[in-house]
């Protein structure tokens, strides 16, 4: 016997919510560890405003 999940918008919310907030996260990490590599290779340079 299977058993049937009912979709219901309050699901279906949740779960774009969820998937929407962990993008939202993934995405800040990543610009932090691109600007940390950034800040690492480049942060002592001097300021050429040229």
């Amino acid at each position: 016997m299977s058993r049937q999940t009912r979709w219901t918008d309050q699901k279906v919310e949740d779960i774009i919510g969820n998937l929407l907030r962990a993008g939202v996260i993934l995405s800040a990490l990543v610009v932090c560890v691109g600007a940390i590599v950034y800040l690492a290779r480049h942060g002592q340079e001097p300021a050429d405003y040229r």
